[in-house]
């Protein structure tokens, strides 16, 4: 009688499972820092791409979570993998926007990952990206 040599199915059962574990959803955890008053909305937003980013309209992930404390961290579950920057608001008036003045400078905190601060003009797409590859990322966003 042959006997069945359990290598073969050993080796498939382990190629299966460690696809499901590299193809798992990441949960992103935000510390928000710099965080003014305690008032207002937090309004965070991933963005995908240099053609996306910082367009109301092209959001791939987003929150609006009331602000709690001067630090806070704010959870994003079932992130696929990809290259994402996020960029946050701190609405401190509730009005789901940006408030800027009359030069078109904002007059409310933001921020995005990776901390680039641009003083004339939007950080970029590519200042601000990071990669989400695994189980867990976390990152740290300072108002300013």
């Amino acid at each position: 009688m042959d006997r069945i040599t359990p290598y073969p199915f050993l080796f498939l059962l382990l190629t299966f499972l460690s696809y499901g574990l590299c193809a798992q959803n990441a949960v992103v955890k935000i510390s928000v820092t710099g965080i003014p008053k305690v008032k207002g909305q937090l309004l965070v937003a991933f963005y995908d791409s240099e053609d996306s980013f910082l367009k109301e309209d092209k959001v791939v992930y987003s929150k609006i979570v009331p602000v709690t404390g001067k630090t806070m961290d704010v959870y994003f579950k079932d992130i696929k993998q990809g290259v994402y920057a996020v960029a946050i608001i701190h609405d401190a008036n509730n009005n789901k926007g940006l408030d800027v003045n009359f030069l078109g400078i904002p007059v409310e905190y933001i921020g995005t990952s990776n901390n680039k601060r641009n003083y004339f003009g939007a950080p970029s797409f590519s200042a601000s990206k990071f990669t989400c590859n695994s189980p867990q990322v976390d990152l740290t966003i300072e108002l300013y």
